[in-house]
């Protein structure tokens, strides 16, 4: 709590004291304590020996978001698109040398929207997959057993995600996503940072709601604090 009353005090130089608003909640310490009508617009009152801030807000309608989790399964590659010819053993074997071959397994998962830069994302596959790209390359692509994985570096908006994967022959499977990285500190997603954002942070402190939960670490705390803090009139 004292953590939480030092870093709001150094918002409220950054801001120049400027009102802060918050959702109604029962909230209450030693320094703090909030006037609740359970009714929209609701009066907040923040204090410590050196300052006291009152505000208040008006009825904000939206709908509680939390992440999504997607696990997309890849379709046989259609004719006419295959990036390598198919290269026939020695010895030959099969049609035009090449073995028969069951439908490959070739998935993609991964979790969106996200506030991080980077996110793992990983599938399966089987025997028949022997190497895999993404979005055209084979780099930072790990491989183990029927797992693969690679740490996934994210823009900010929608960050398309194409999956290929070889057999020794050729192109076999493809899988496609996409992955959306909000602006952390962004919680109503109004593209700017400001004192909205603020007050739904506050309004989910000590819980585990996704919007506020900008380092994705389960709970809402001063860290979620500070980022916000960090990313404070940024516009996107």
């Amino acid at each position: 709590m004292r953590r939480l009353f030092f870093i709001l005090g150094a918002i409220v130089v950054f801001l120049g004291l400027q009102s802060i608003t918050t959702f109604a909640q029962t909230q209450s310490s030693a320094n703090f304590s909030n006037t609740d009508s359970s009714v929209i617009p609701a009066e907040i009152i923040q204090s410590s020996g050196n300052y006291q801030i009152q505000a208040a807000i008006n009825a904000i309608v939206g709908t509680g978001e939390s992440a999504g989790f997607f696990a997309e399964i890849g379709s046989q590659t259609p004719p006419g698109i295959e990036t390598a010819p198919p290269t026939p053993p020695a010895g030959g074997g099969g049609s035009a040398g090449i073995p028969p071959m069951s439908d490959p397994v070739l998935t993609l998962e991964y979790r969106t929207p996200t506030y991080l830069s980077t996110q793992k994302i990983l599938g399966k596959k089987d025997s028949n997959i022997v190497r895999i790209h993404i979005n055209g390359s084979g780099n930072g692509i790990s491989i183990q057993g029927g797992i693969w994985s690679r740490q996934f570096p994210l823009f900010l908006g929608q960050n398309s995600i194409y999956l290929q994967g070889f057999s020794n022959y050729g192109l076999v499977k493809t899988v496609t996503g996409s992955v959306e990285r909000l602006l952390a500190g962004d919680v109503n997603r109004d593209g700017v940072v400001g004192d909205a954002d603020l007050s739904m942070l506050v309004h989910d402190w000590n819980t585990s709601h996704f919007r506020s939960d900008f380092n994705e670490d389960g709970v809402i705390d001063g860290t979620d604090l500070s980022i916000q803090f960090s990313y404070w009139s940024n516009i996107y």
